[in-house]
């Protein structure tokens, strides 16, 4: 799969990206990045939805008509996901959670996609116990957790030992799913996020079951969003291959309507 698929059908592309703060100072830069990526759906975490309006309305520009965030109180950071395909499913993935809009759940064709932003400190914790449930629960249907999950590992994903909660990367390999990025790089090297004394760090990750797992035919960050200062993480990018993982069509009427709350 190149970088811009004339056909979306020959592929399905997931981008995960946290935007920063909304995004609103660069929402024309967003989207470009957007577009040049050319995803059949965005997930796009530290999203606002009170001040969405201009970045969703890019998005359907792009074909990404069909969106999904939850309630959130005003300035809190969530996750929205846009789509070219229609949602057979769009719900929380914790309701009992208390911040439920940090995990929204959506299903595009026969594929379950969790978005997942996670808070910076212990309070993760929650938040990994209920993704790597769910995990052992969807392990045998096709399914991708990706996001910021604000961890990695000790000594491999940062140069020190400063990931709270970093006990979470065991849980989902207990629970059977695999780190997409690690599995292709098992003592690779590579930071989505850089502190100000340039300290690294690898904060976003793809995790699918194994029958997803199988189908992925790339997985890469792009760090060009980061080192222009379009946001301060780094792209993932997701790449599965299989007719039977595609939406059939990909046009349809804006379902904005779909959203958990207005934007």
């Amino acid at each position: 799969m190149t970088d811009h698929p004339d056909d979306i059908n020959q592929g399905f592309r997931v981008l995960a990206w946290n935007i920063r703060h909304g995004g609103d100072e660069h929402v024309t830069a967003i989207i470009d990045r957007v577009a040049f990526h050319h995803p059949g759906v965005a997930v796009l975490s530290e999203f606002h939805d009170e001040n969405s309006d201009r970045l969703q309305d890019e998005l359907d520009r792009l074909g990404l008509i069909h969106q999904f965030d939850l309630p959130s109180p005003p300035g809190a950071d969530s996750v929205l996901i846009a789509s070219r395909w229609p949602f057979g499913q769009s719900e929380a993935l914790a309701p009992e959670l208390g911040e439920a809009y940090r995990l929204p759940v959506v299903t595009v064709g026969a594929v379950t996609i969790v978005g997942a932003y996670f808070p910076e400190d212990d309070g993760k914790r929650a938040y990994w116990r209920a993704v790597a449930d769910a995990a052992r629960r969807r392990l045998a249907e096709p399914t991708l957790f990706v996001g910021d999950f604000h961890t990695g590992r000790h000594f491999i994903d940062e140069a020190g030992k400063t990931f709270k909660v970093a006990e979470g990367m065991d849980w989902m390999d207990a629970a059977g799913v695999v780190d997409l990025w690690r599995s292709r790089h098992p003592e690779g090297r590579e930071f989505t996020w850089t502190g100000h004394k340039g300290n690294g760090f690898r904060l976003d990750h793809a995790f699918a079951s194994p029958s997803l797992a199988a189908r992925v035919s790339d997985v890469r960050y792009s760090h060009l969003e980061r080192i222009d200062g379009v946001s301060d993480h780094s792209a993932l990018i997701v790449d599965i291959a299989g007719g039977e993982f595609i939406p059939e069509g990909g046009d349809g009427p804006d379902v904005r309507q779909l959203k958990g709350s207005g934007g």
